[in-house]
């Protein structure tokens, strides 16, 4: 037990210690709230979103076992790959904009994201799932709130584009942890 607790406090402290060699972000040159922070949280949403899809990538229990079910790996996949495709976007405004993004993520997520890896259990995708719905409620707050009230053209544009594809993702994960 002693020696597990040991394990697991190390673990902690590597996936910490990650996160640390992560500067926080510039003020903004050209961009003011609420661009500046809804461009800030959706960048760091999408971060952790790709950092919890290697989290659970096909691991195995000691029996052999895949811990997370081949449904919620190809759902991972597929949020995943949106994650991927709309990160270069928000680069790419942050760029034009003189605005530097954050490379180190709140801790909340920060927490969240120990959570998971350090709990590597039979319910590894069902806590995935739960971490995933809950961000992209965040995201979907976040974009909303830019998509009304957003000053810069290019970010409110980008904030508007991406509100059905979290919203039909979170419908994904909500029905697919209503199976388990």
């Amino acid at each position: 037990m002693y020696i597990r607790n040991i394990v697991k406090g190390a673990a902690i402290a590597l996936s910490m210690a990650a996160f640390s060699s992560f500067a926080p972000a510039a003020l903004a040159q050209g961009l003011q709230p609420p661009d500046s922070d809804a461009l800030t949280a959706g960048y760091q949403l999408i971060q952790f979103d790709l950092m919890e899809c290697q989290a659970i990538a096909p691991k195995q229990s000691a029996n052999g076992q895949g811990l997370v079910n081949s449904n919620i790996l190809k759902l991972s996949a597929k949020l995943c790959g949106a994650a991927g495709e709309y990160k270069p976007k928000l680069e790419k405004i942050a760029k034009e904009n003189d605005f530097e993004l954050p490379n180190k993520l709140p801790f909340y997520l920060t927490a969240r994201y120990t959570a998971l890896i350090r709990n590597q259990g039979s319910d590894l995708g069902s806590r995935y799932l739960q971490d995933q719905i809950s961000s992209h409620e965040d995201a979907l707050a976040v974009f909303q709130l830019e998509a009304e009230t957003g000053k810069n053209a290019q970010v409110k544009a980008a904030a508007a584009e991406v509100i059905p594809t979290v919203q039909a993702n979170l419908a994904l994960l909500k029905a697919e942890l209503a199976k388990h």
